[in-house]
């Protein structure tokens, strides 16, 4: 457990008695190494402020006259991920006030006029470690689920392996036949080829996909061209990207060997995913306004040991608080339908089997850059 400094915390004391803010803030600034930073509010404005943004404060103590009201605001505050801690502070004894401010999720109930500076300190410092406390508790137990959820998804794709490669079997078959009857019709065996060849591409995947699902390792199959990859990806992509009016840039060192230990099937799908976001987060940001002046730029450069693939956008952008969350299973800014967010969640783990890394910066309102890490062959 992390210890509390009290000079990073937020402390706001509700109040409209003059008197308690006197006597409260000399009791805080009488604590050896004590935070600075007291506030007082009144709940009459807090209630119309956006809880996420304003109330943020680690430690709250409330007044009790009032409490009515500062109940509203605290119920706010505890919708955001991090809610403070809170202490109600009463004038003499109230038992069923206590209970009240209990309920609420008090940690503690304090009379004023039997505070002295001692007594503050410790009721600040166990409500802080309470508050830490309970957050590990409750990230812990987002990690417990995640996992649950991340187990039937194994179970599923399972599943679906054996639903997929039966249909699949049949497509790769047919192919199989129409090329044979067709021995002297080069256009009709070339696209025939072409569907054998992605049959068996989506085999392969689905054969990786299942051995994530199992905790295995991505056994690569050896060098492995990075620039023939990303090339067959611009091959998909640039039609539609064409469409919606984006510029493609390709920034690949021409004459050079990329090599990388990685494996095609699962690198082709890391890259797609990159550039469908990218894709993604443009389509947002025309919505907002910006309709002109887009495009998506995929380069590669040297970063000793490794090669670095970057895919840069000028979509929407991300928050700090969304790139904290990116590579989460299950984390996904897409609405209802788009994705279930666990692309770059499987992309993360595929890199690191490979003693790869990926990487973001973003500026919201501006465009992100995924900087993709793999070790060269």
């Amino acid at each position: 457990m992390e210890t509390t400094n009290l000079r990073e915390c937020r402390i706001l004391l509700g109040s409209m008695n003059p008197s308690m803010k006197v006597e409260f803030g000399s009791m805080i600034f009488s604590i050896e190494n004590s935070p600075w930073n007291l506030e007082f509010r009144d709940p009459h404005v807090l209630l119309g402020l956006d809880p996420g943004n304003e109330v943020a404060w680690d430690l709250v103590f409330l007044d009790a006259r009032g409490f009515p009201e500062w109940s509203k605001v605290l119920k706010n505050s505890l919708k955001t991920k991090d809610p403070p801690a809170l202490v109600v502070l009463a004038g003499e004894e109230d038992l069923e006030l206590e209970r009240e401010a209990f309920r609420l999720g008090a940690s503690d109930f304090a009379v004023i006029s039997k505070l002295n500076v001692h007594a503050l300190e410790r009721i600040i410092r166990q409500a802080l470690f309470r508050r830490q406390a309970t957050k590990e508790i409750r990230e812990r137990d987002a990690e417990l689920l995640i996992q649950e959820r991340l187990a039937a998804v194994g179970m599923l794709a399972s599943g679906m392996a054996h639903e997929i490669g039966t249909p699949l079997g049949v497509i790769r078959g047919r192919a199989e036949v129409l090329m044979f009857r067709n021995p002297a019709n080069e256009g009709i065996r070339r696209d025939l080829g072409i569907i054998i060849e992605q049959a068996d591409r989506i085999s392969r995947l689905m054969k990786s996909l299942l051995n994530l699902a199992r905790g295995d390792d991505m056994k690569t199959t050896g060098a492995l061209d990075l620039g023939e990859v990303v090339g067959d990806v611009l091959g998909i992509m640039s039609h539609v990207l064409k469409l919606e009016g984006i510029e493609l840039i390709s920034e690949i060192p021409p004459s050079v060997p990329l090599k990388v230990h990685a494996d095609a099937e699962p690198l082709h799908q890391i890259i797609l995913n990159l550039v469908q976001n990218a894709l993604h987060a443009i389509e947002v940001a025309k919505y907002s306004g910006r309709t002109e002046g887009h495009s998506i730029r995929i380069s590669i450069r040297e970063a000793e040991p490794d090669w670095c693939l970057e895919v840069a956008d000028t979509g929407c952008g991300m928050s700090q608080e969304v790139i904290r969350g990116l590579f989460r299973p299950f984390f996904t800014t897409k609405g209802i339908g788009q994705g279930v967010g666990l692309g770059l969640s499987l992309s993360l783990r595929i890199l690191e089997s490979w003693r790869g890394s990926i990487h973001v910066e973003s500026q919201k309102g501006k465009g992100s850059v995924f900087k993709v890490l793999i070790p060269r062959a």
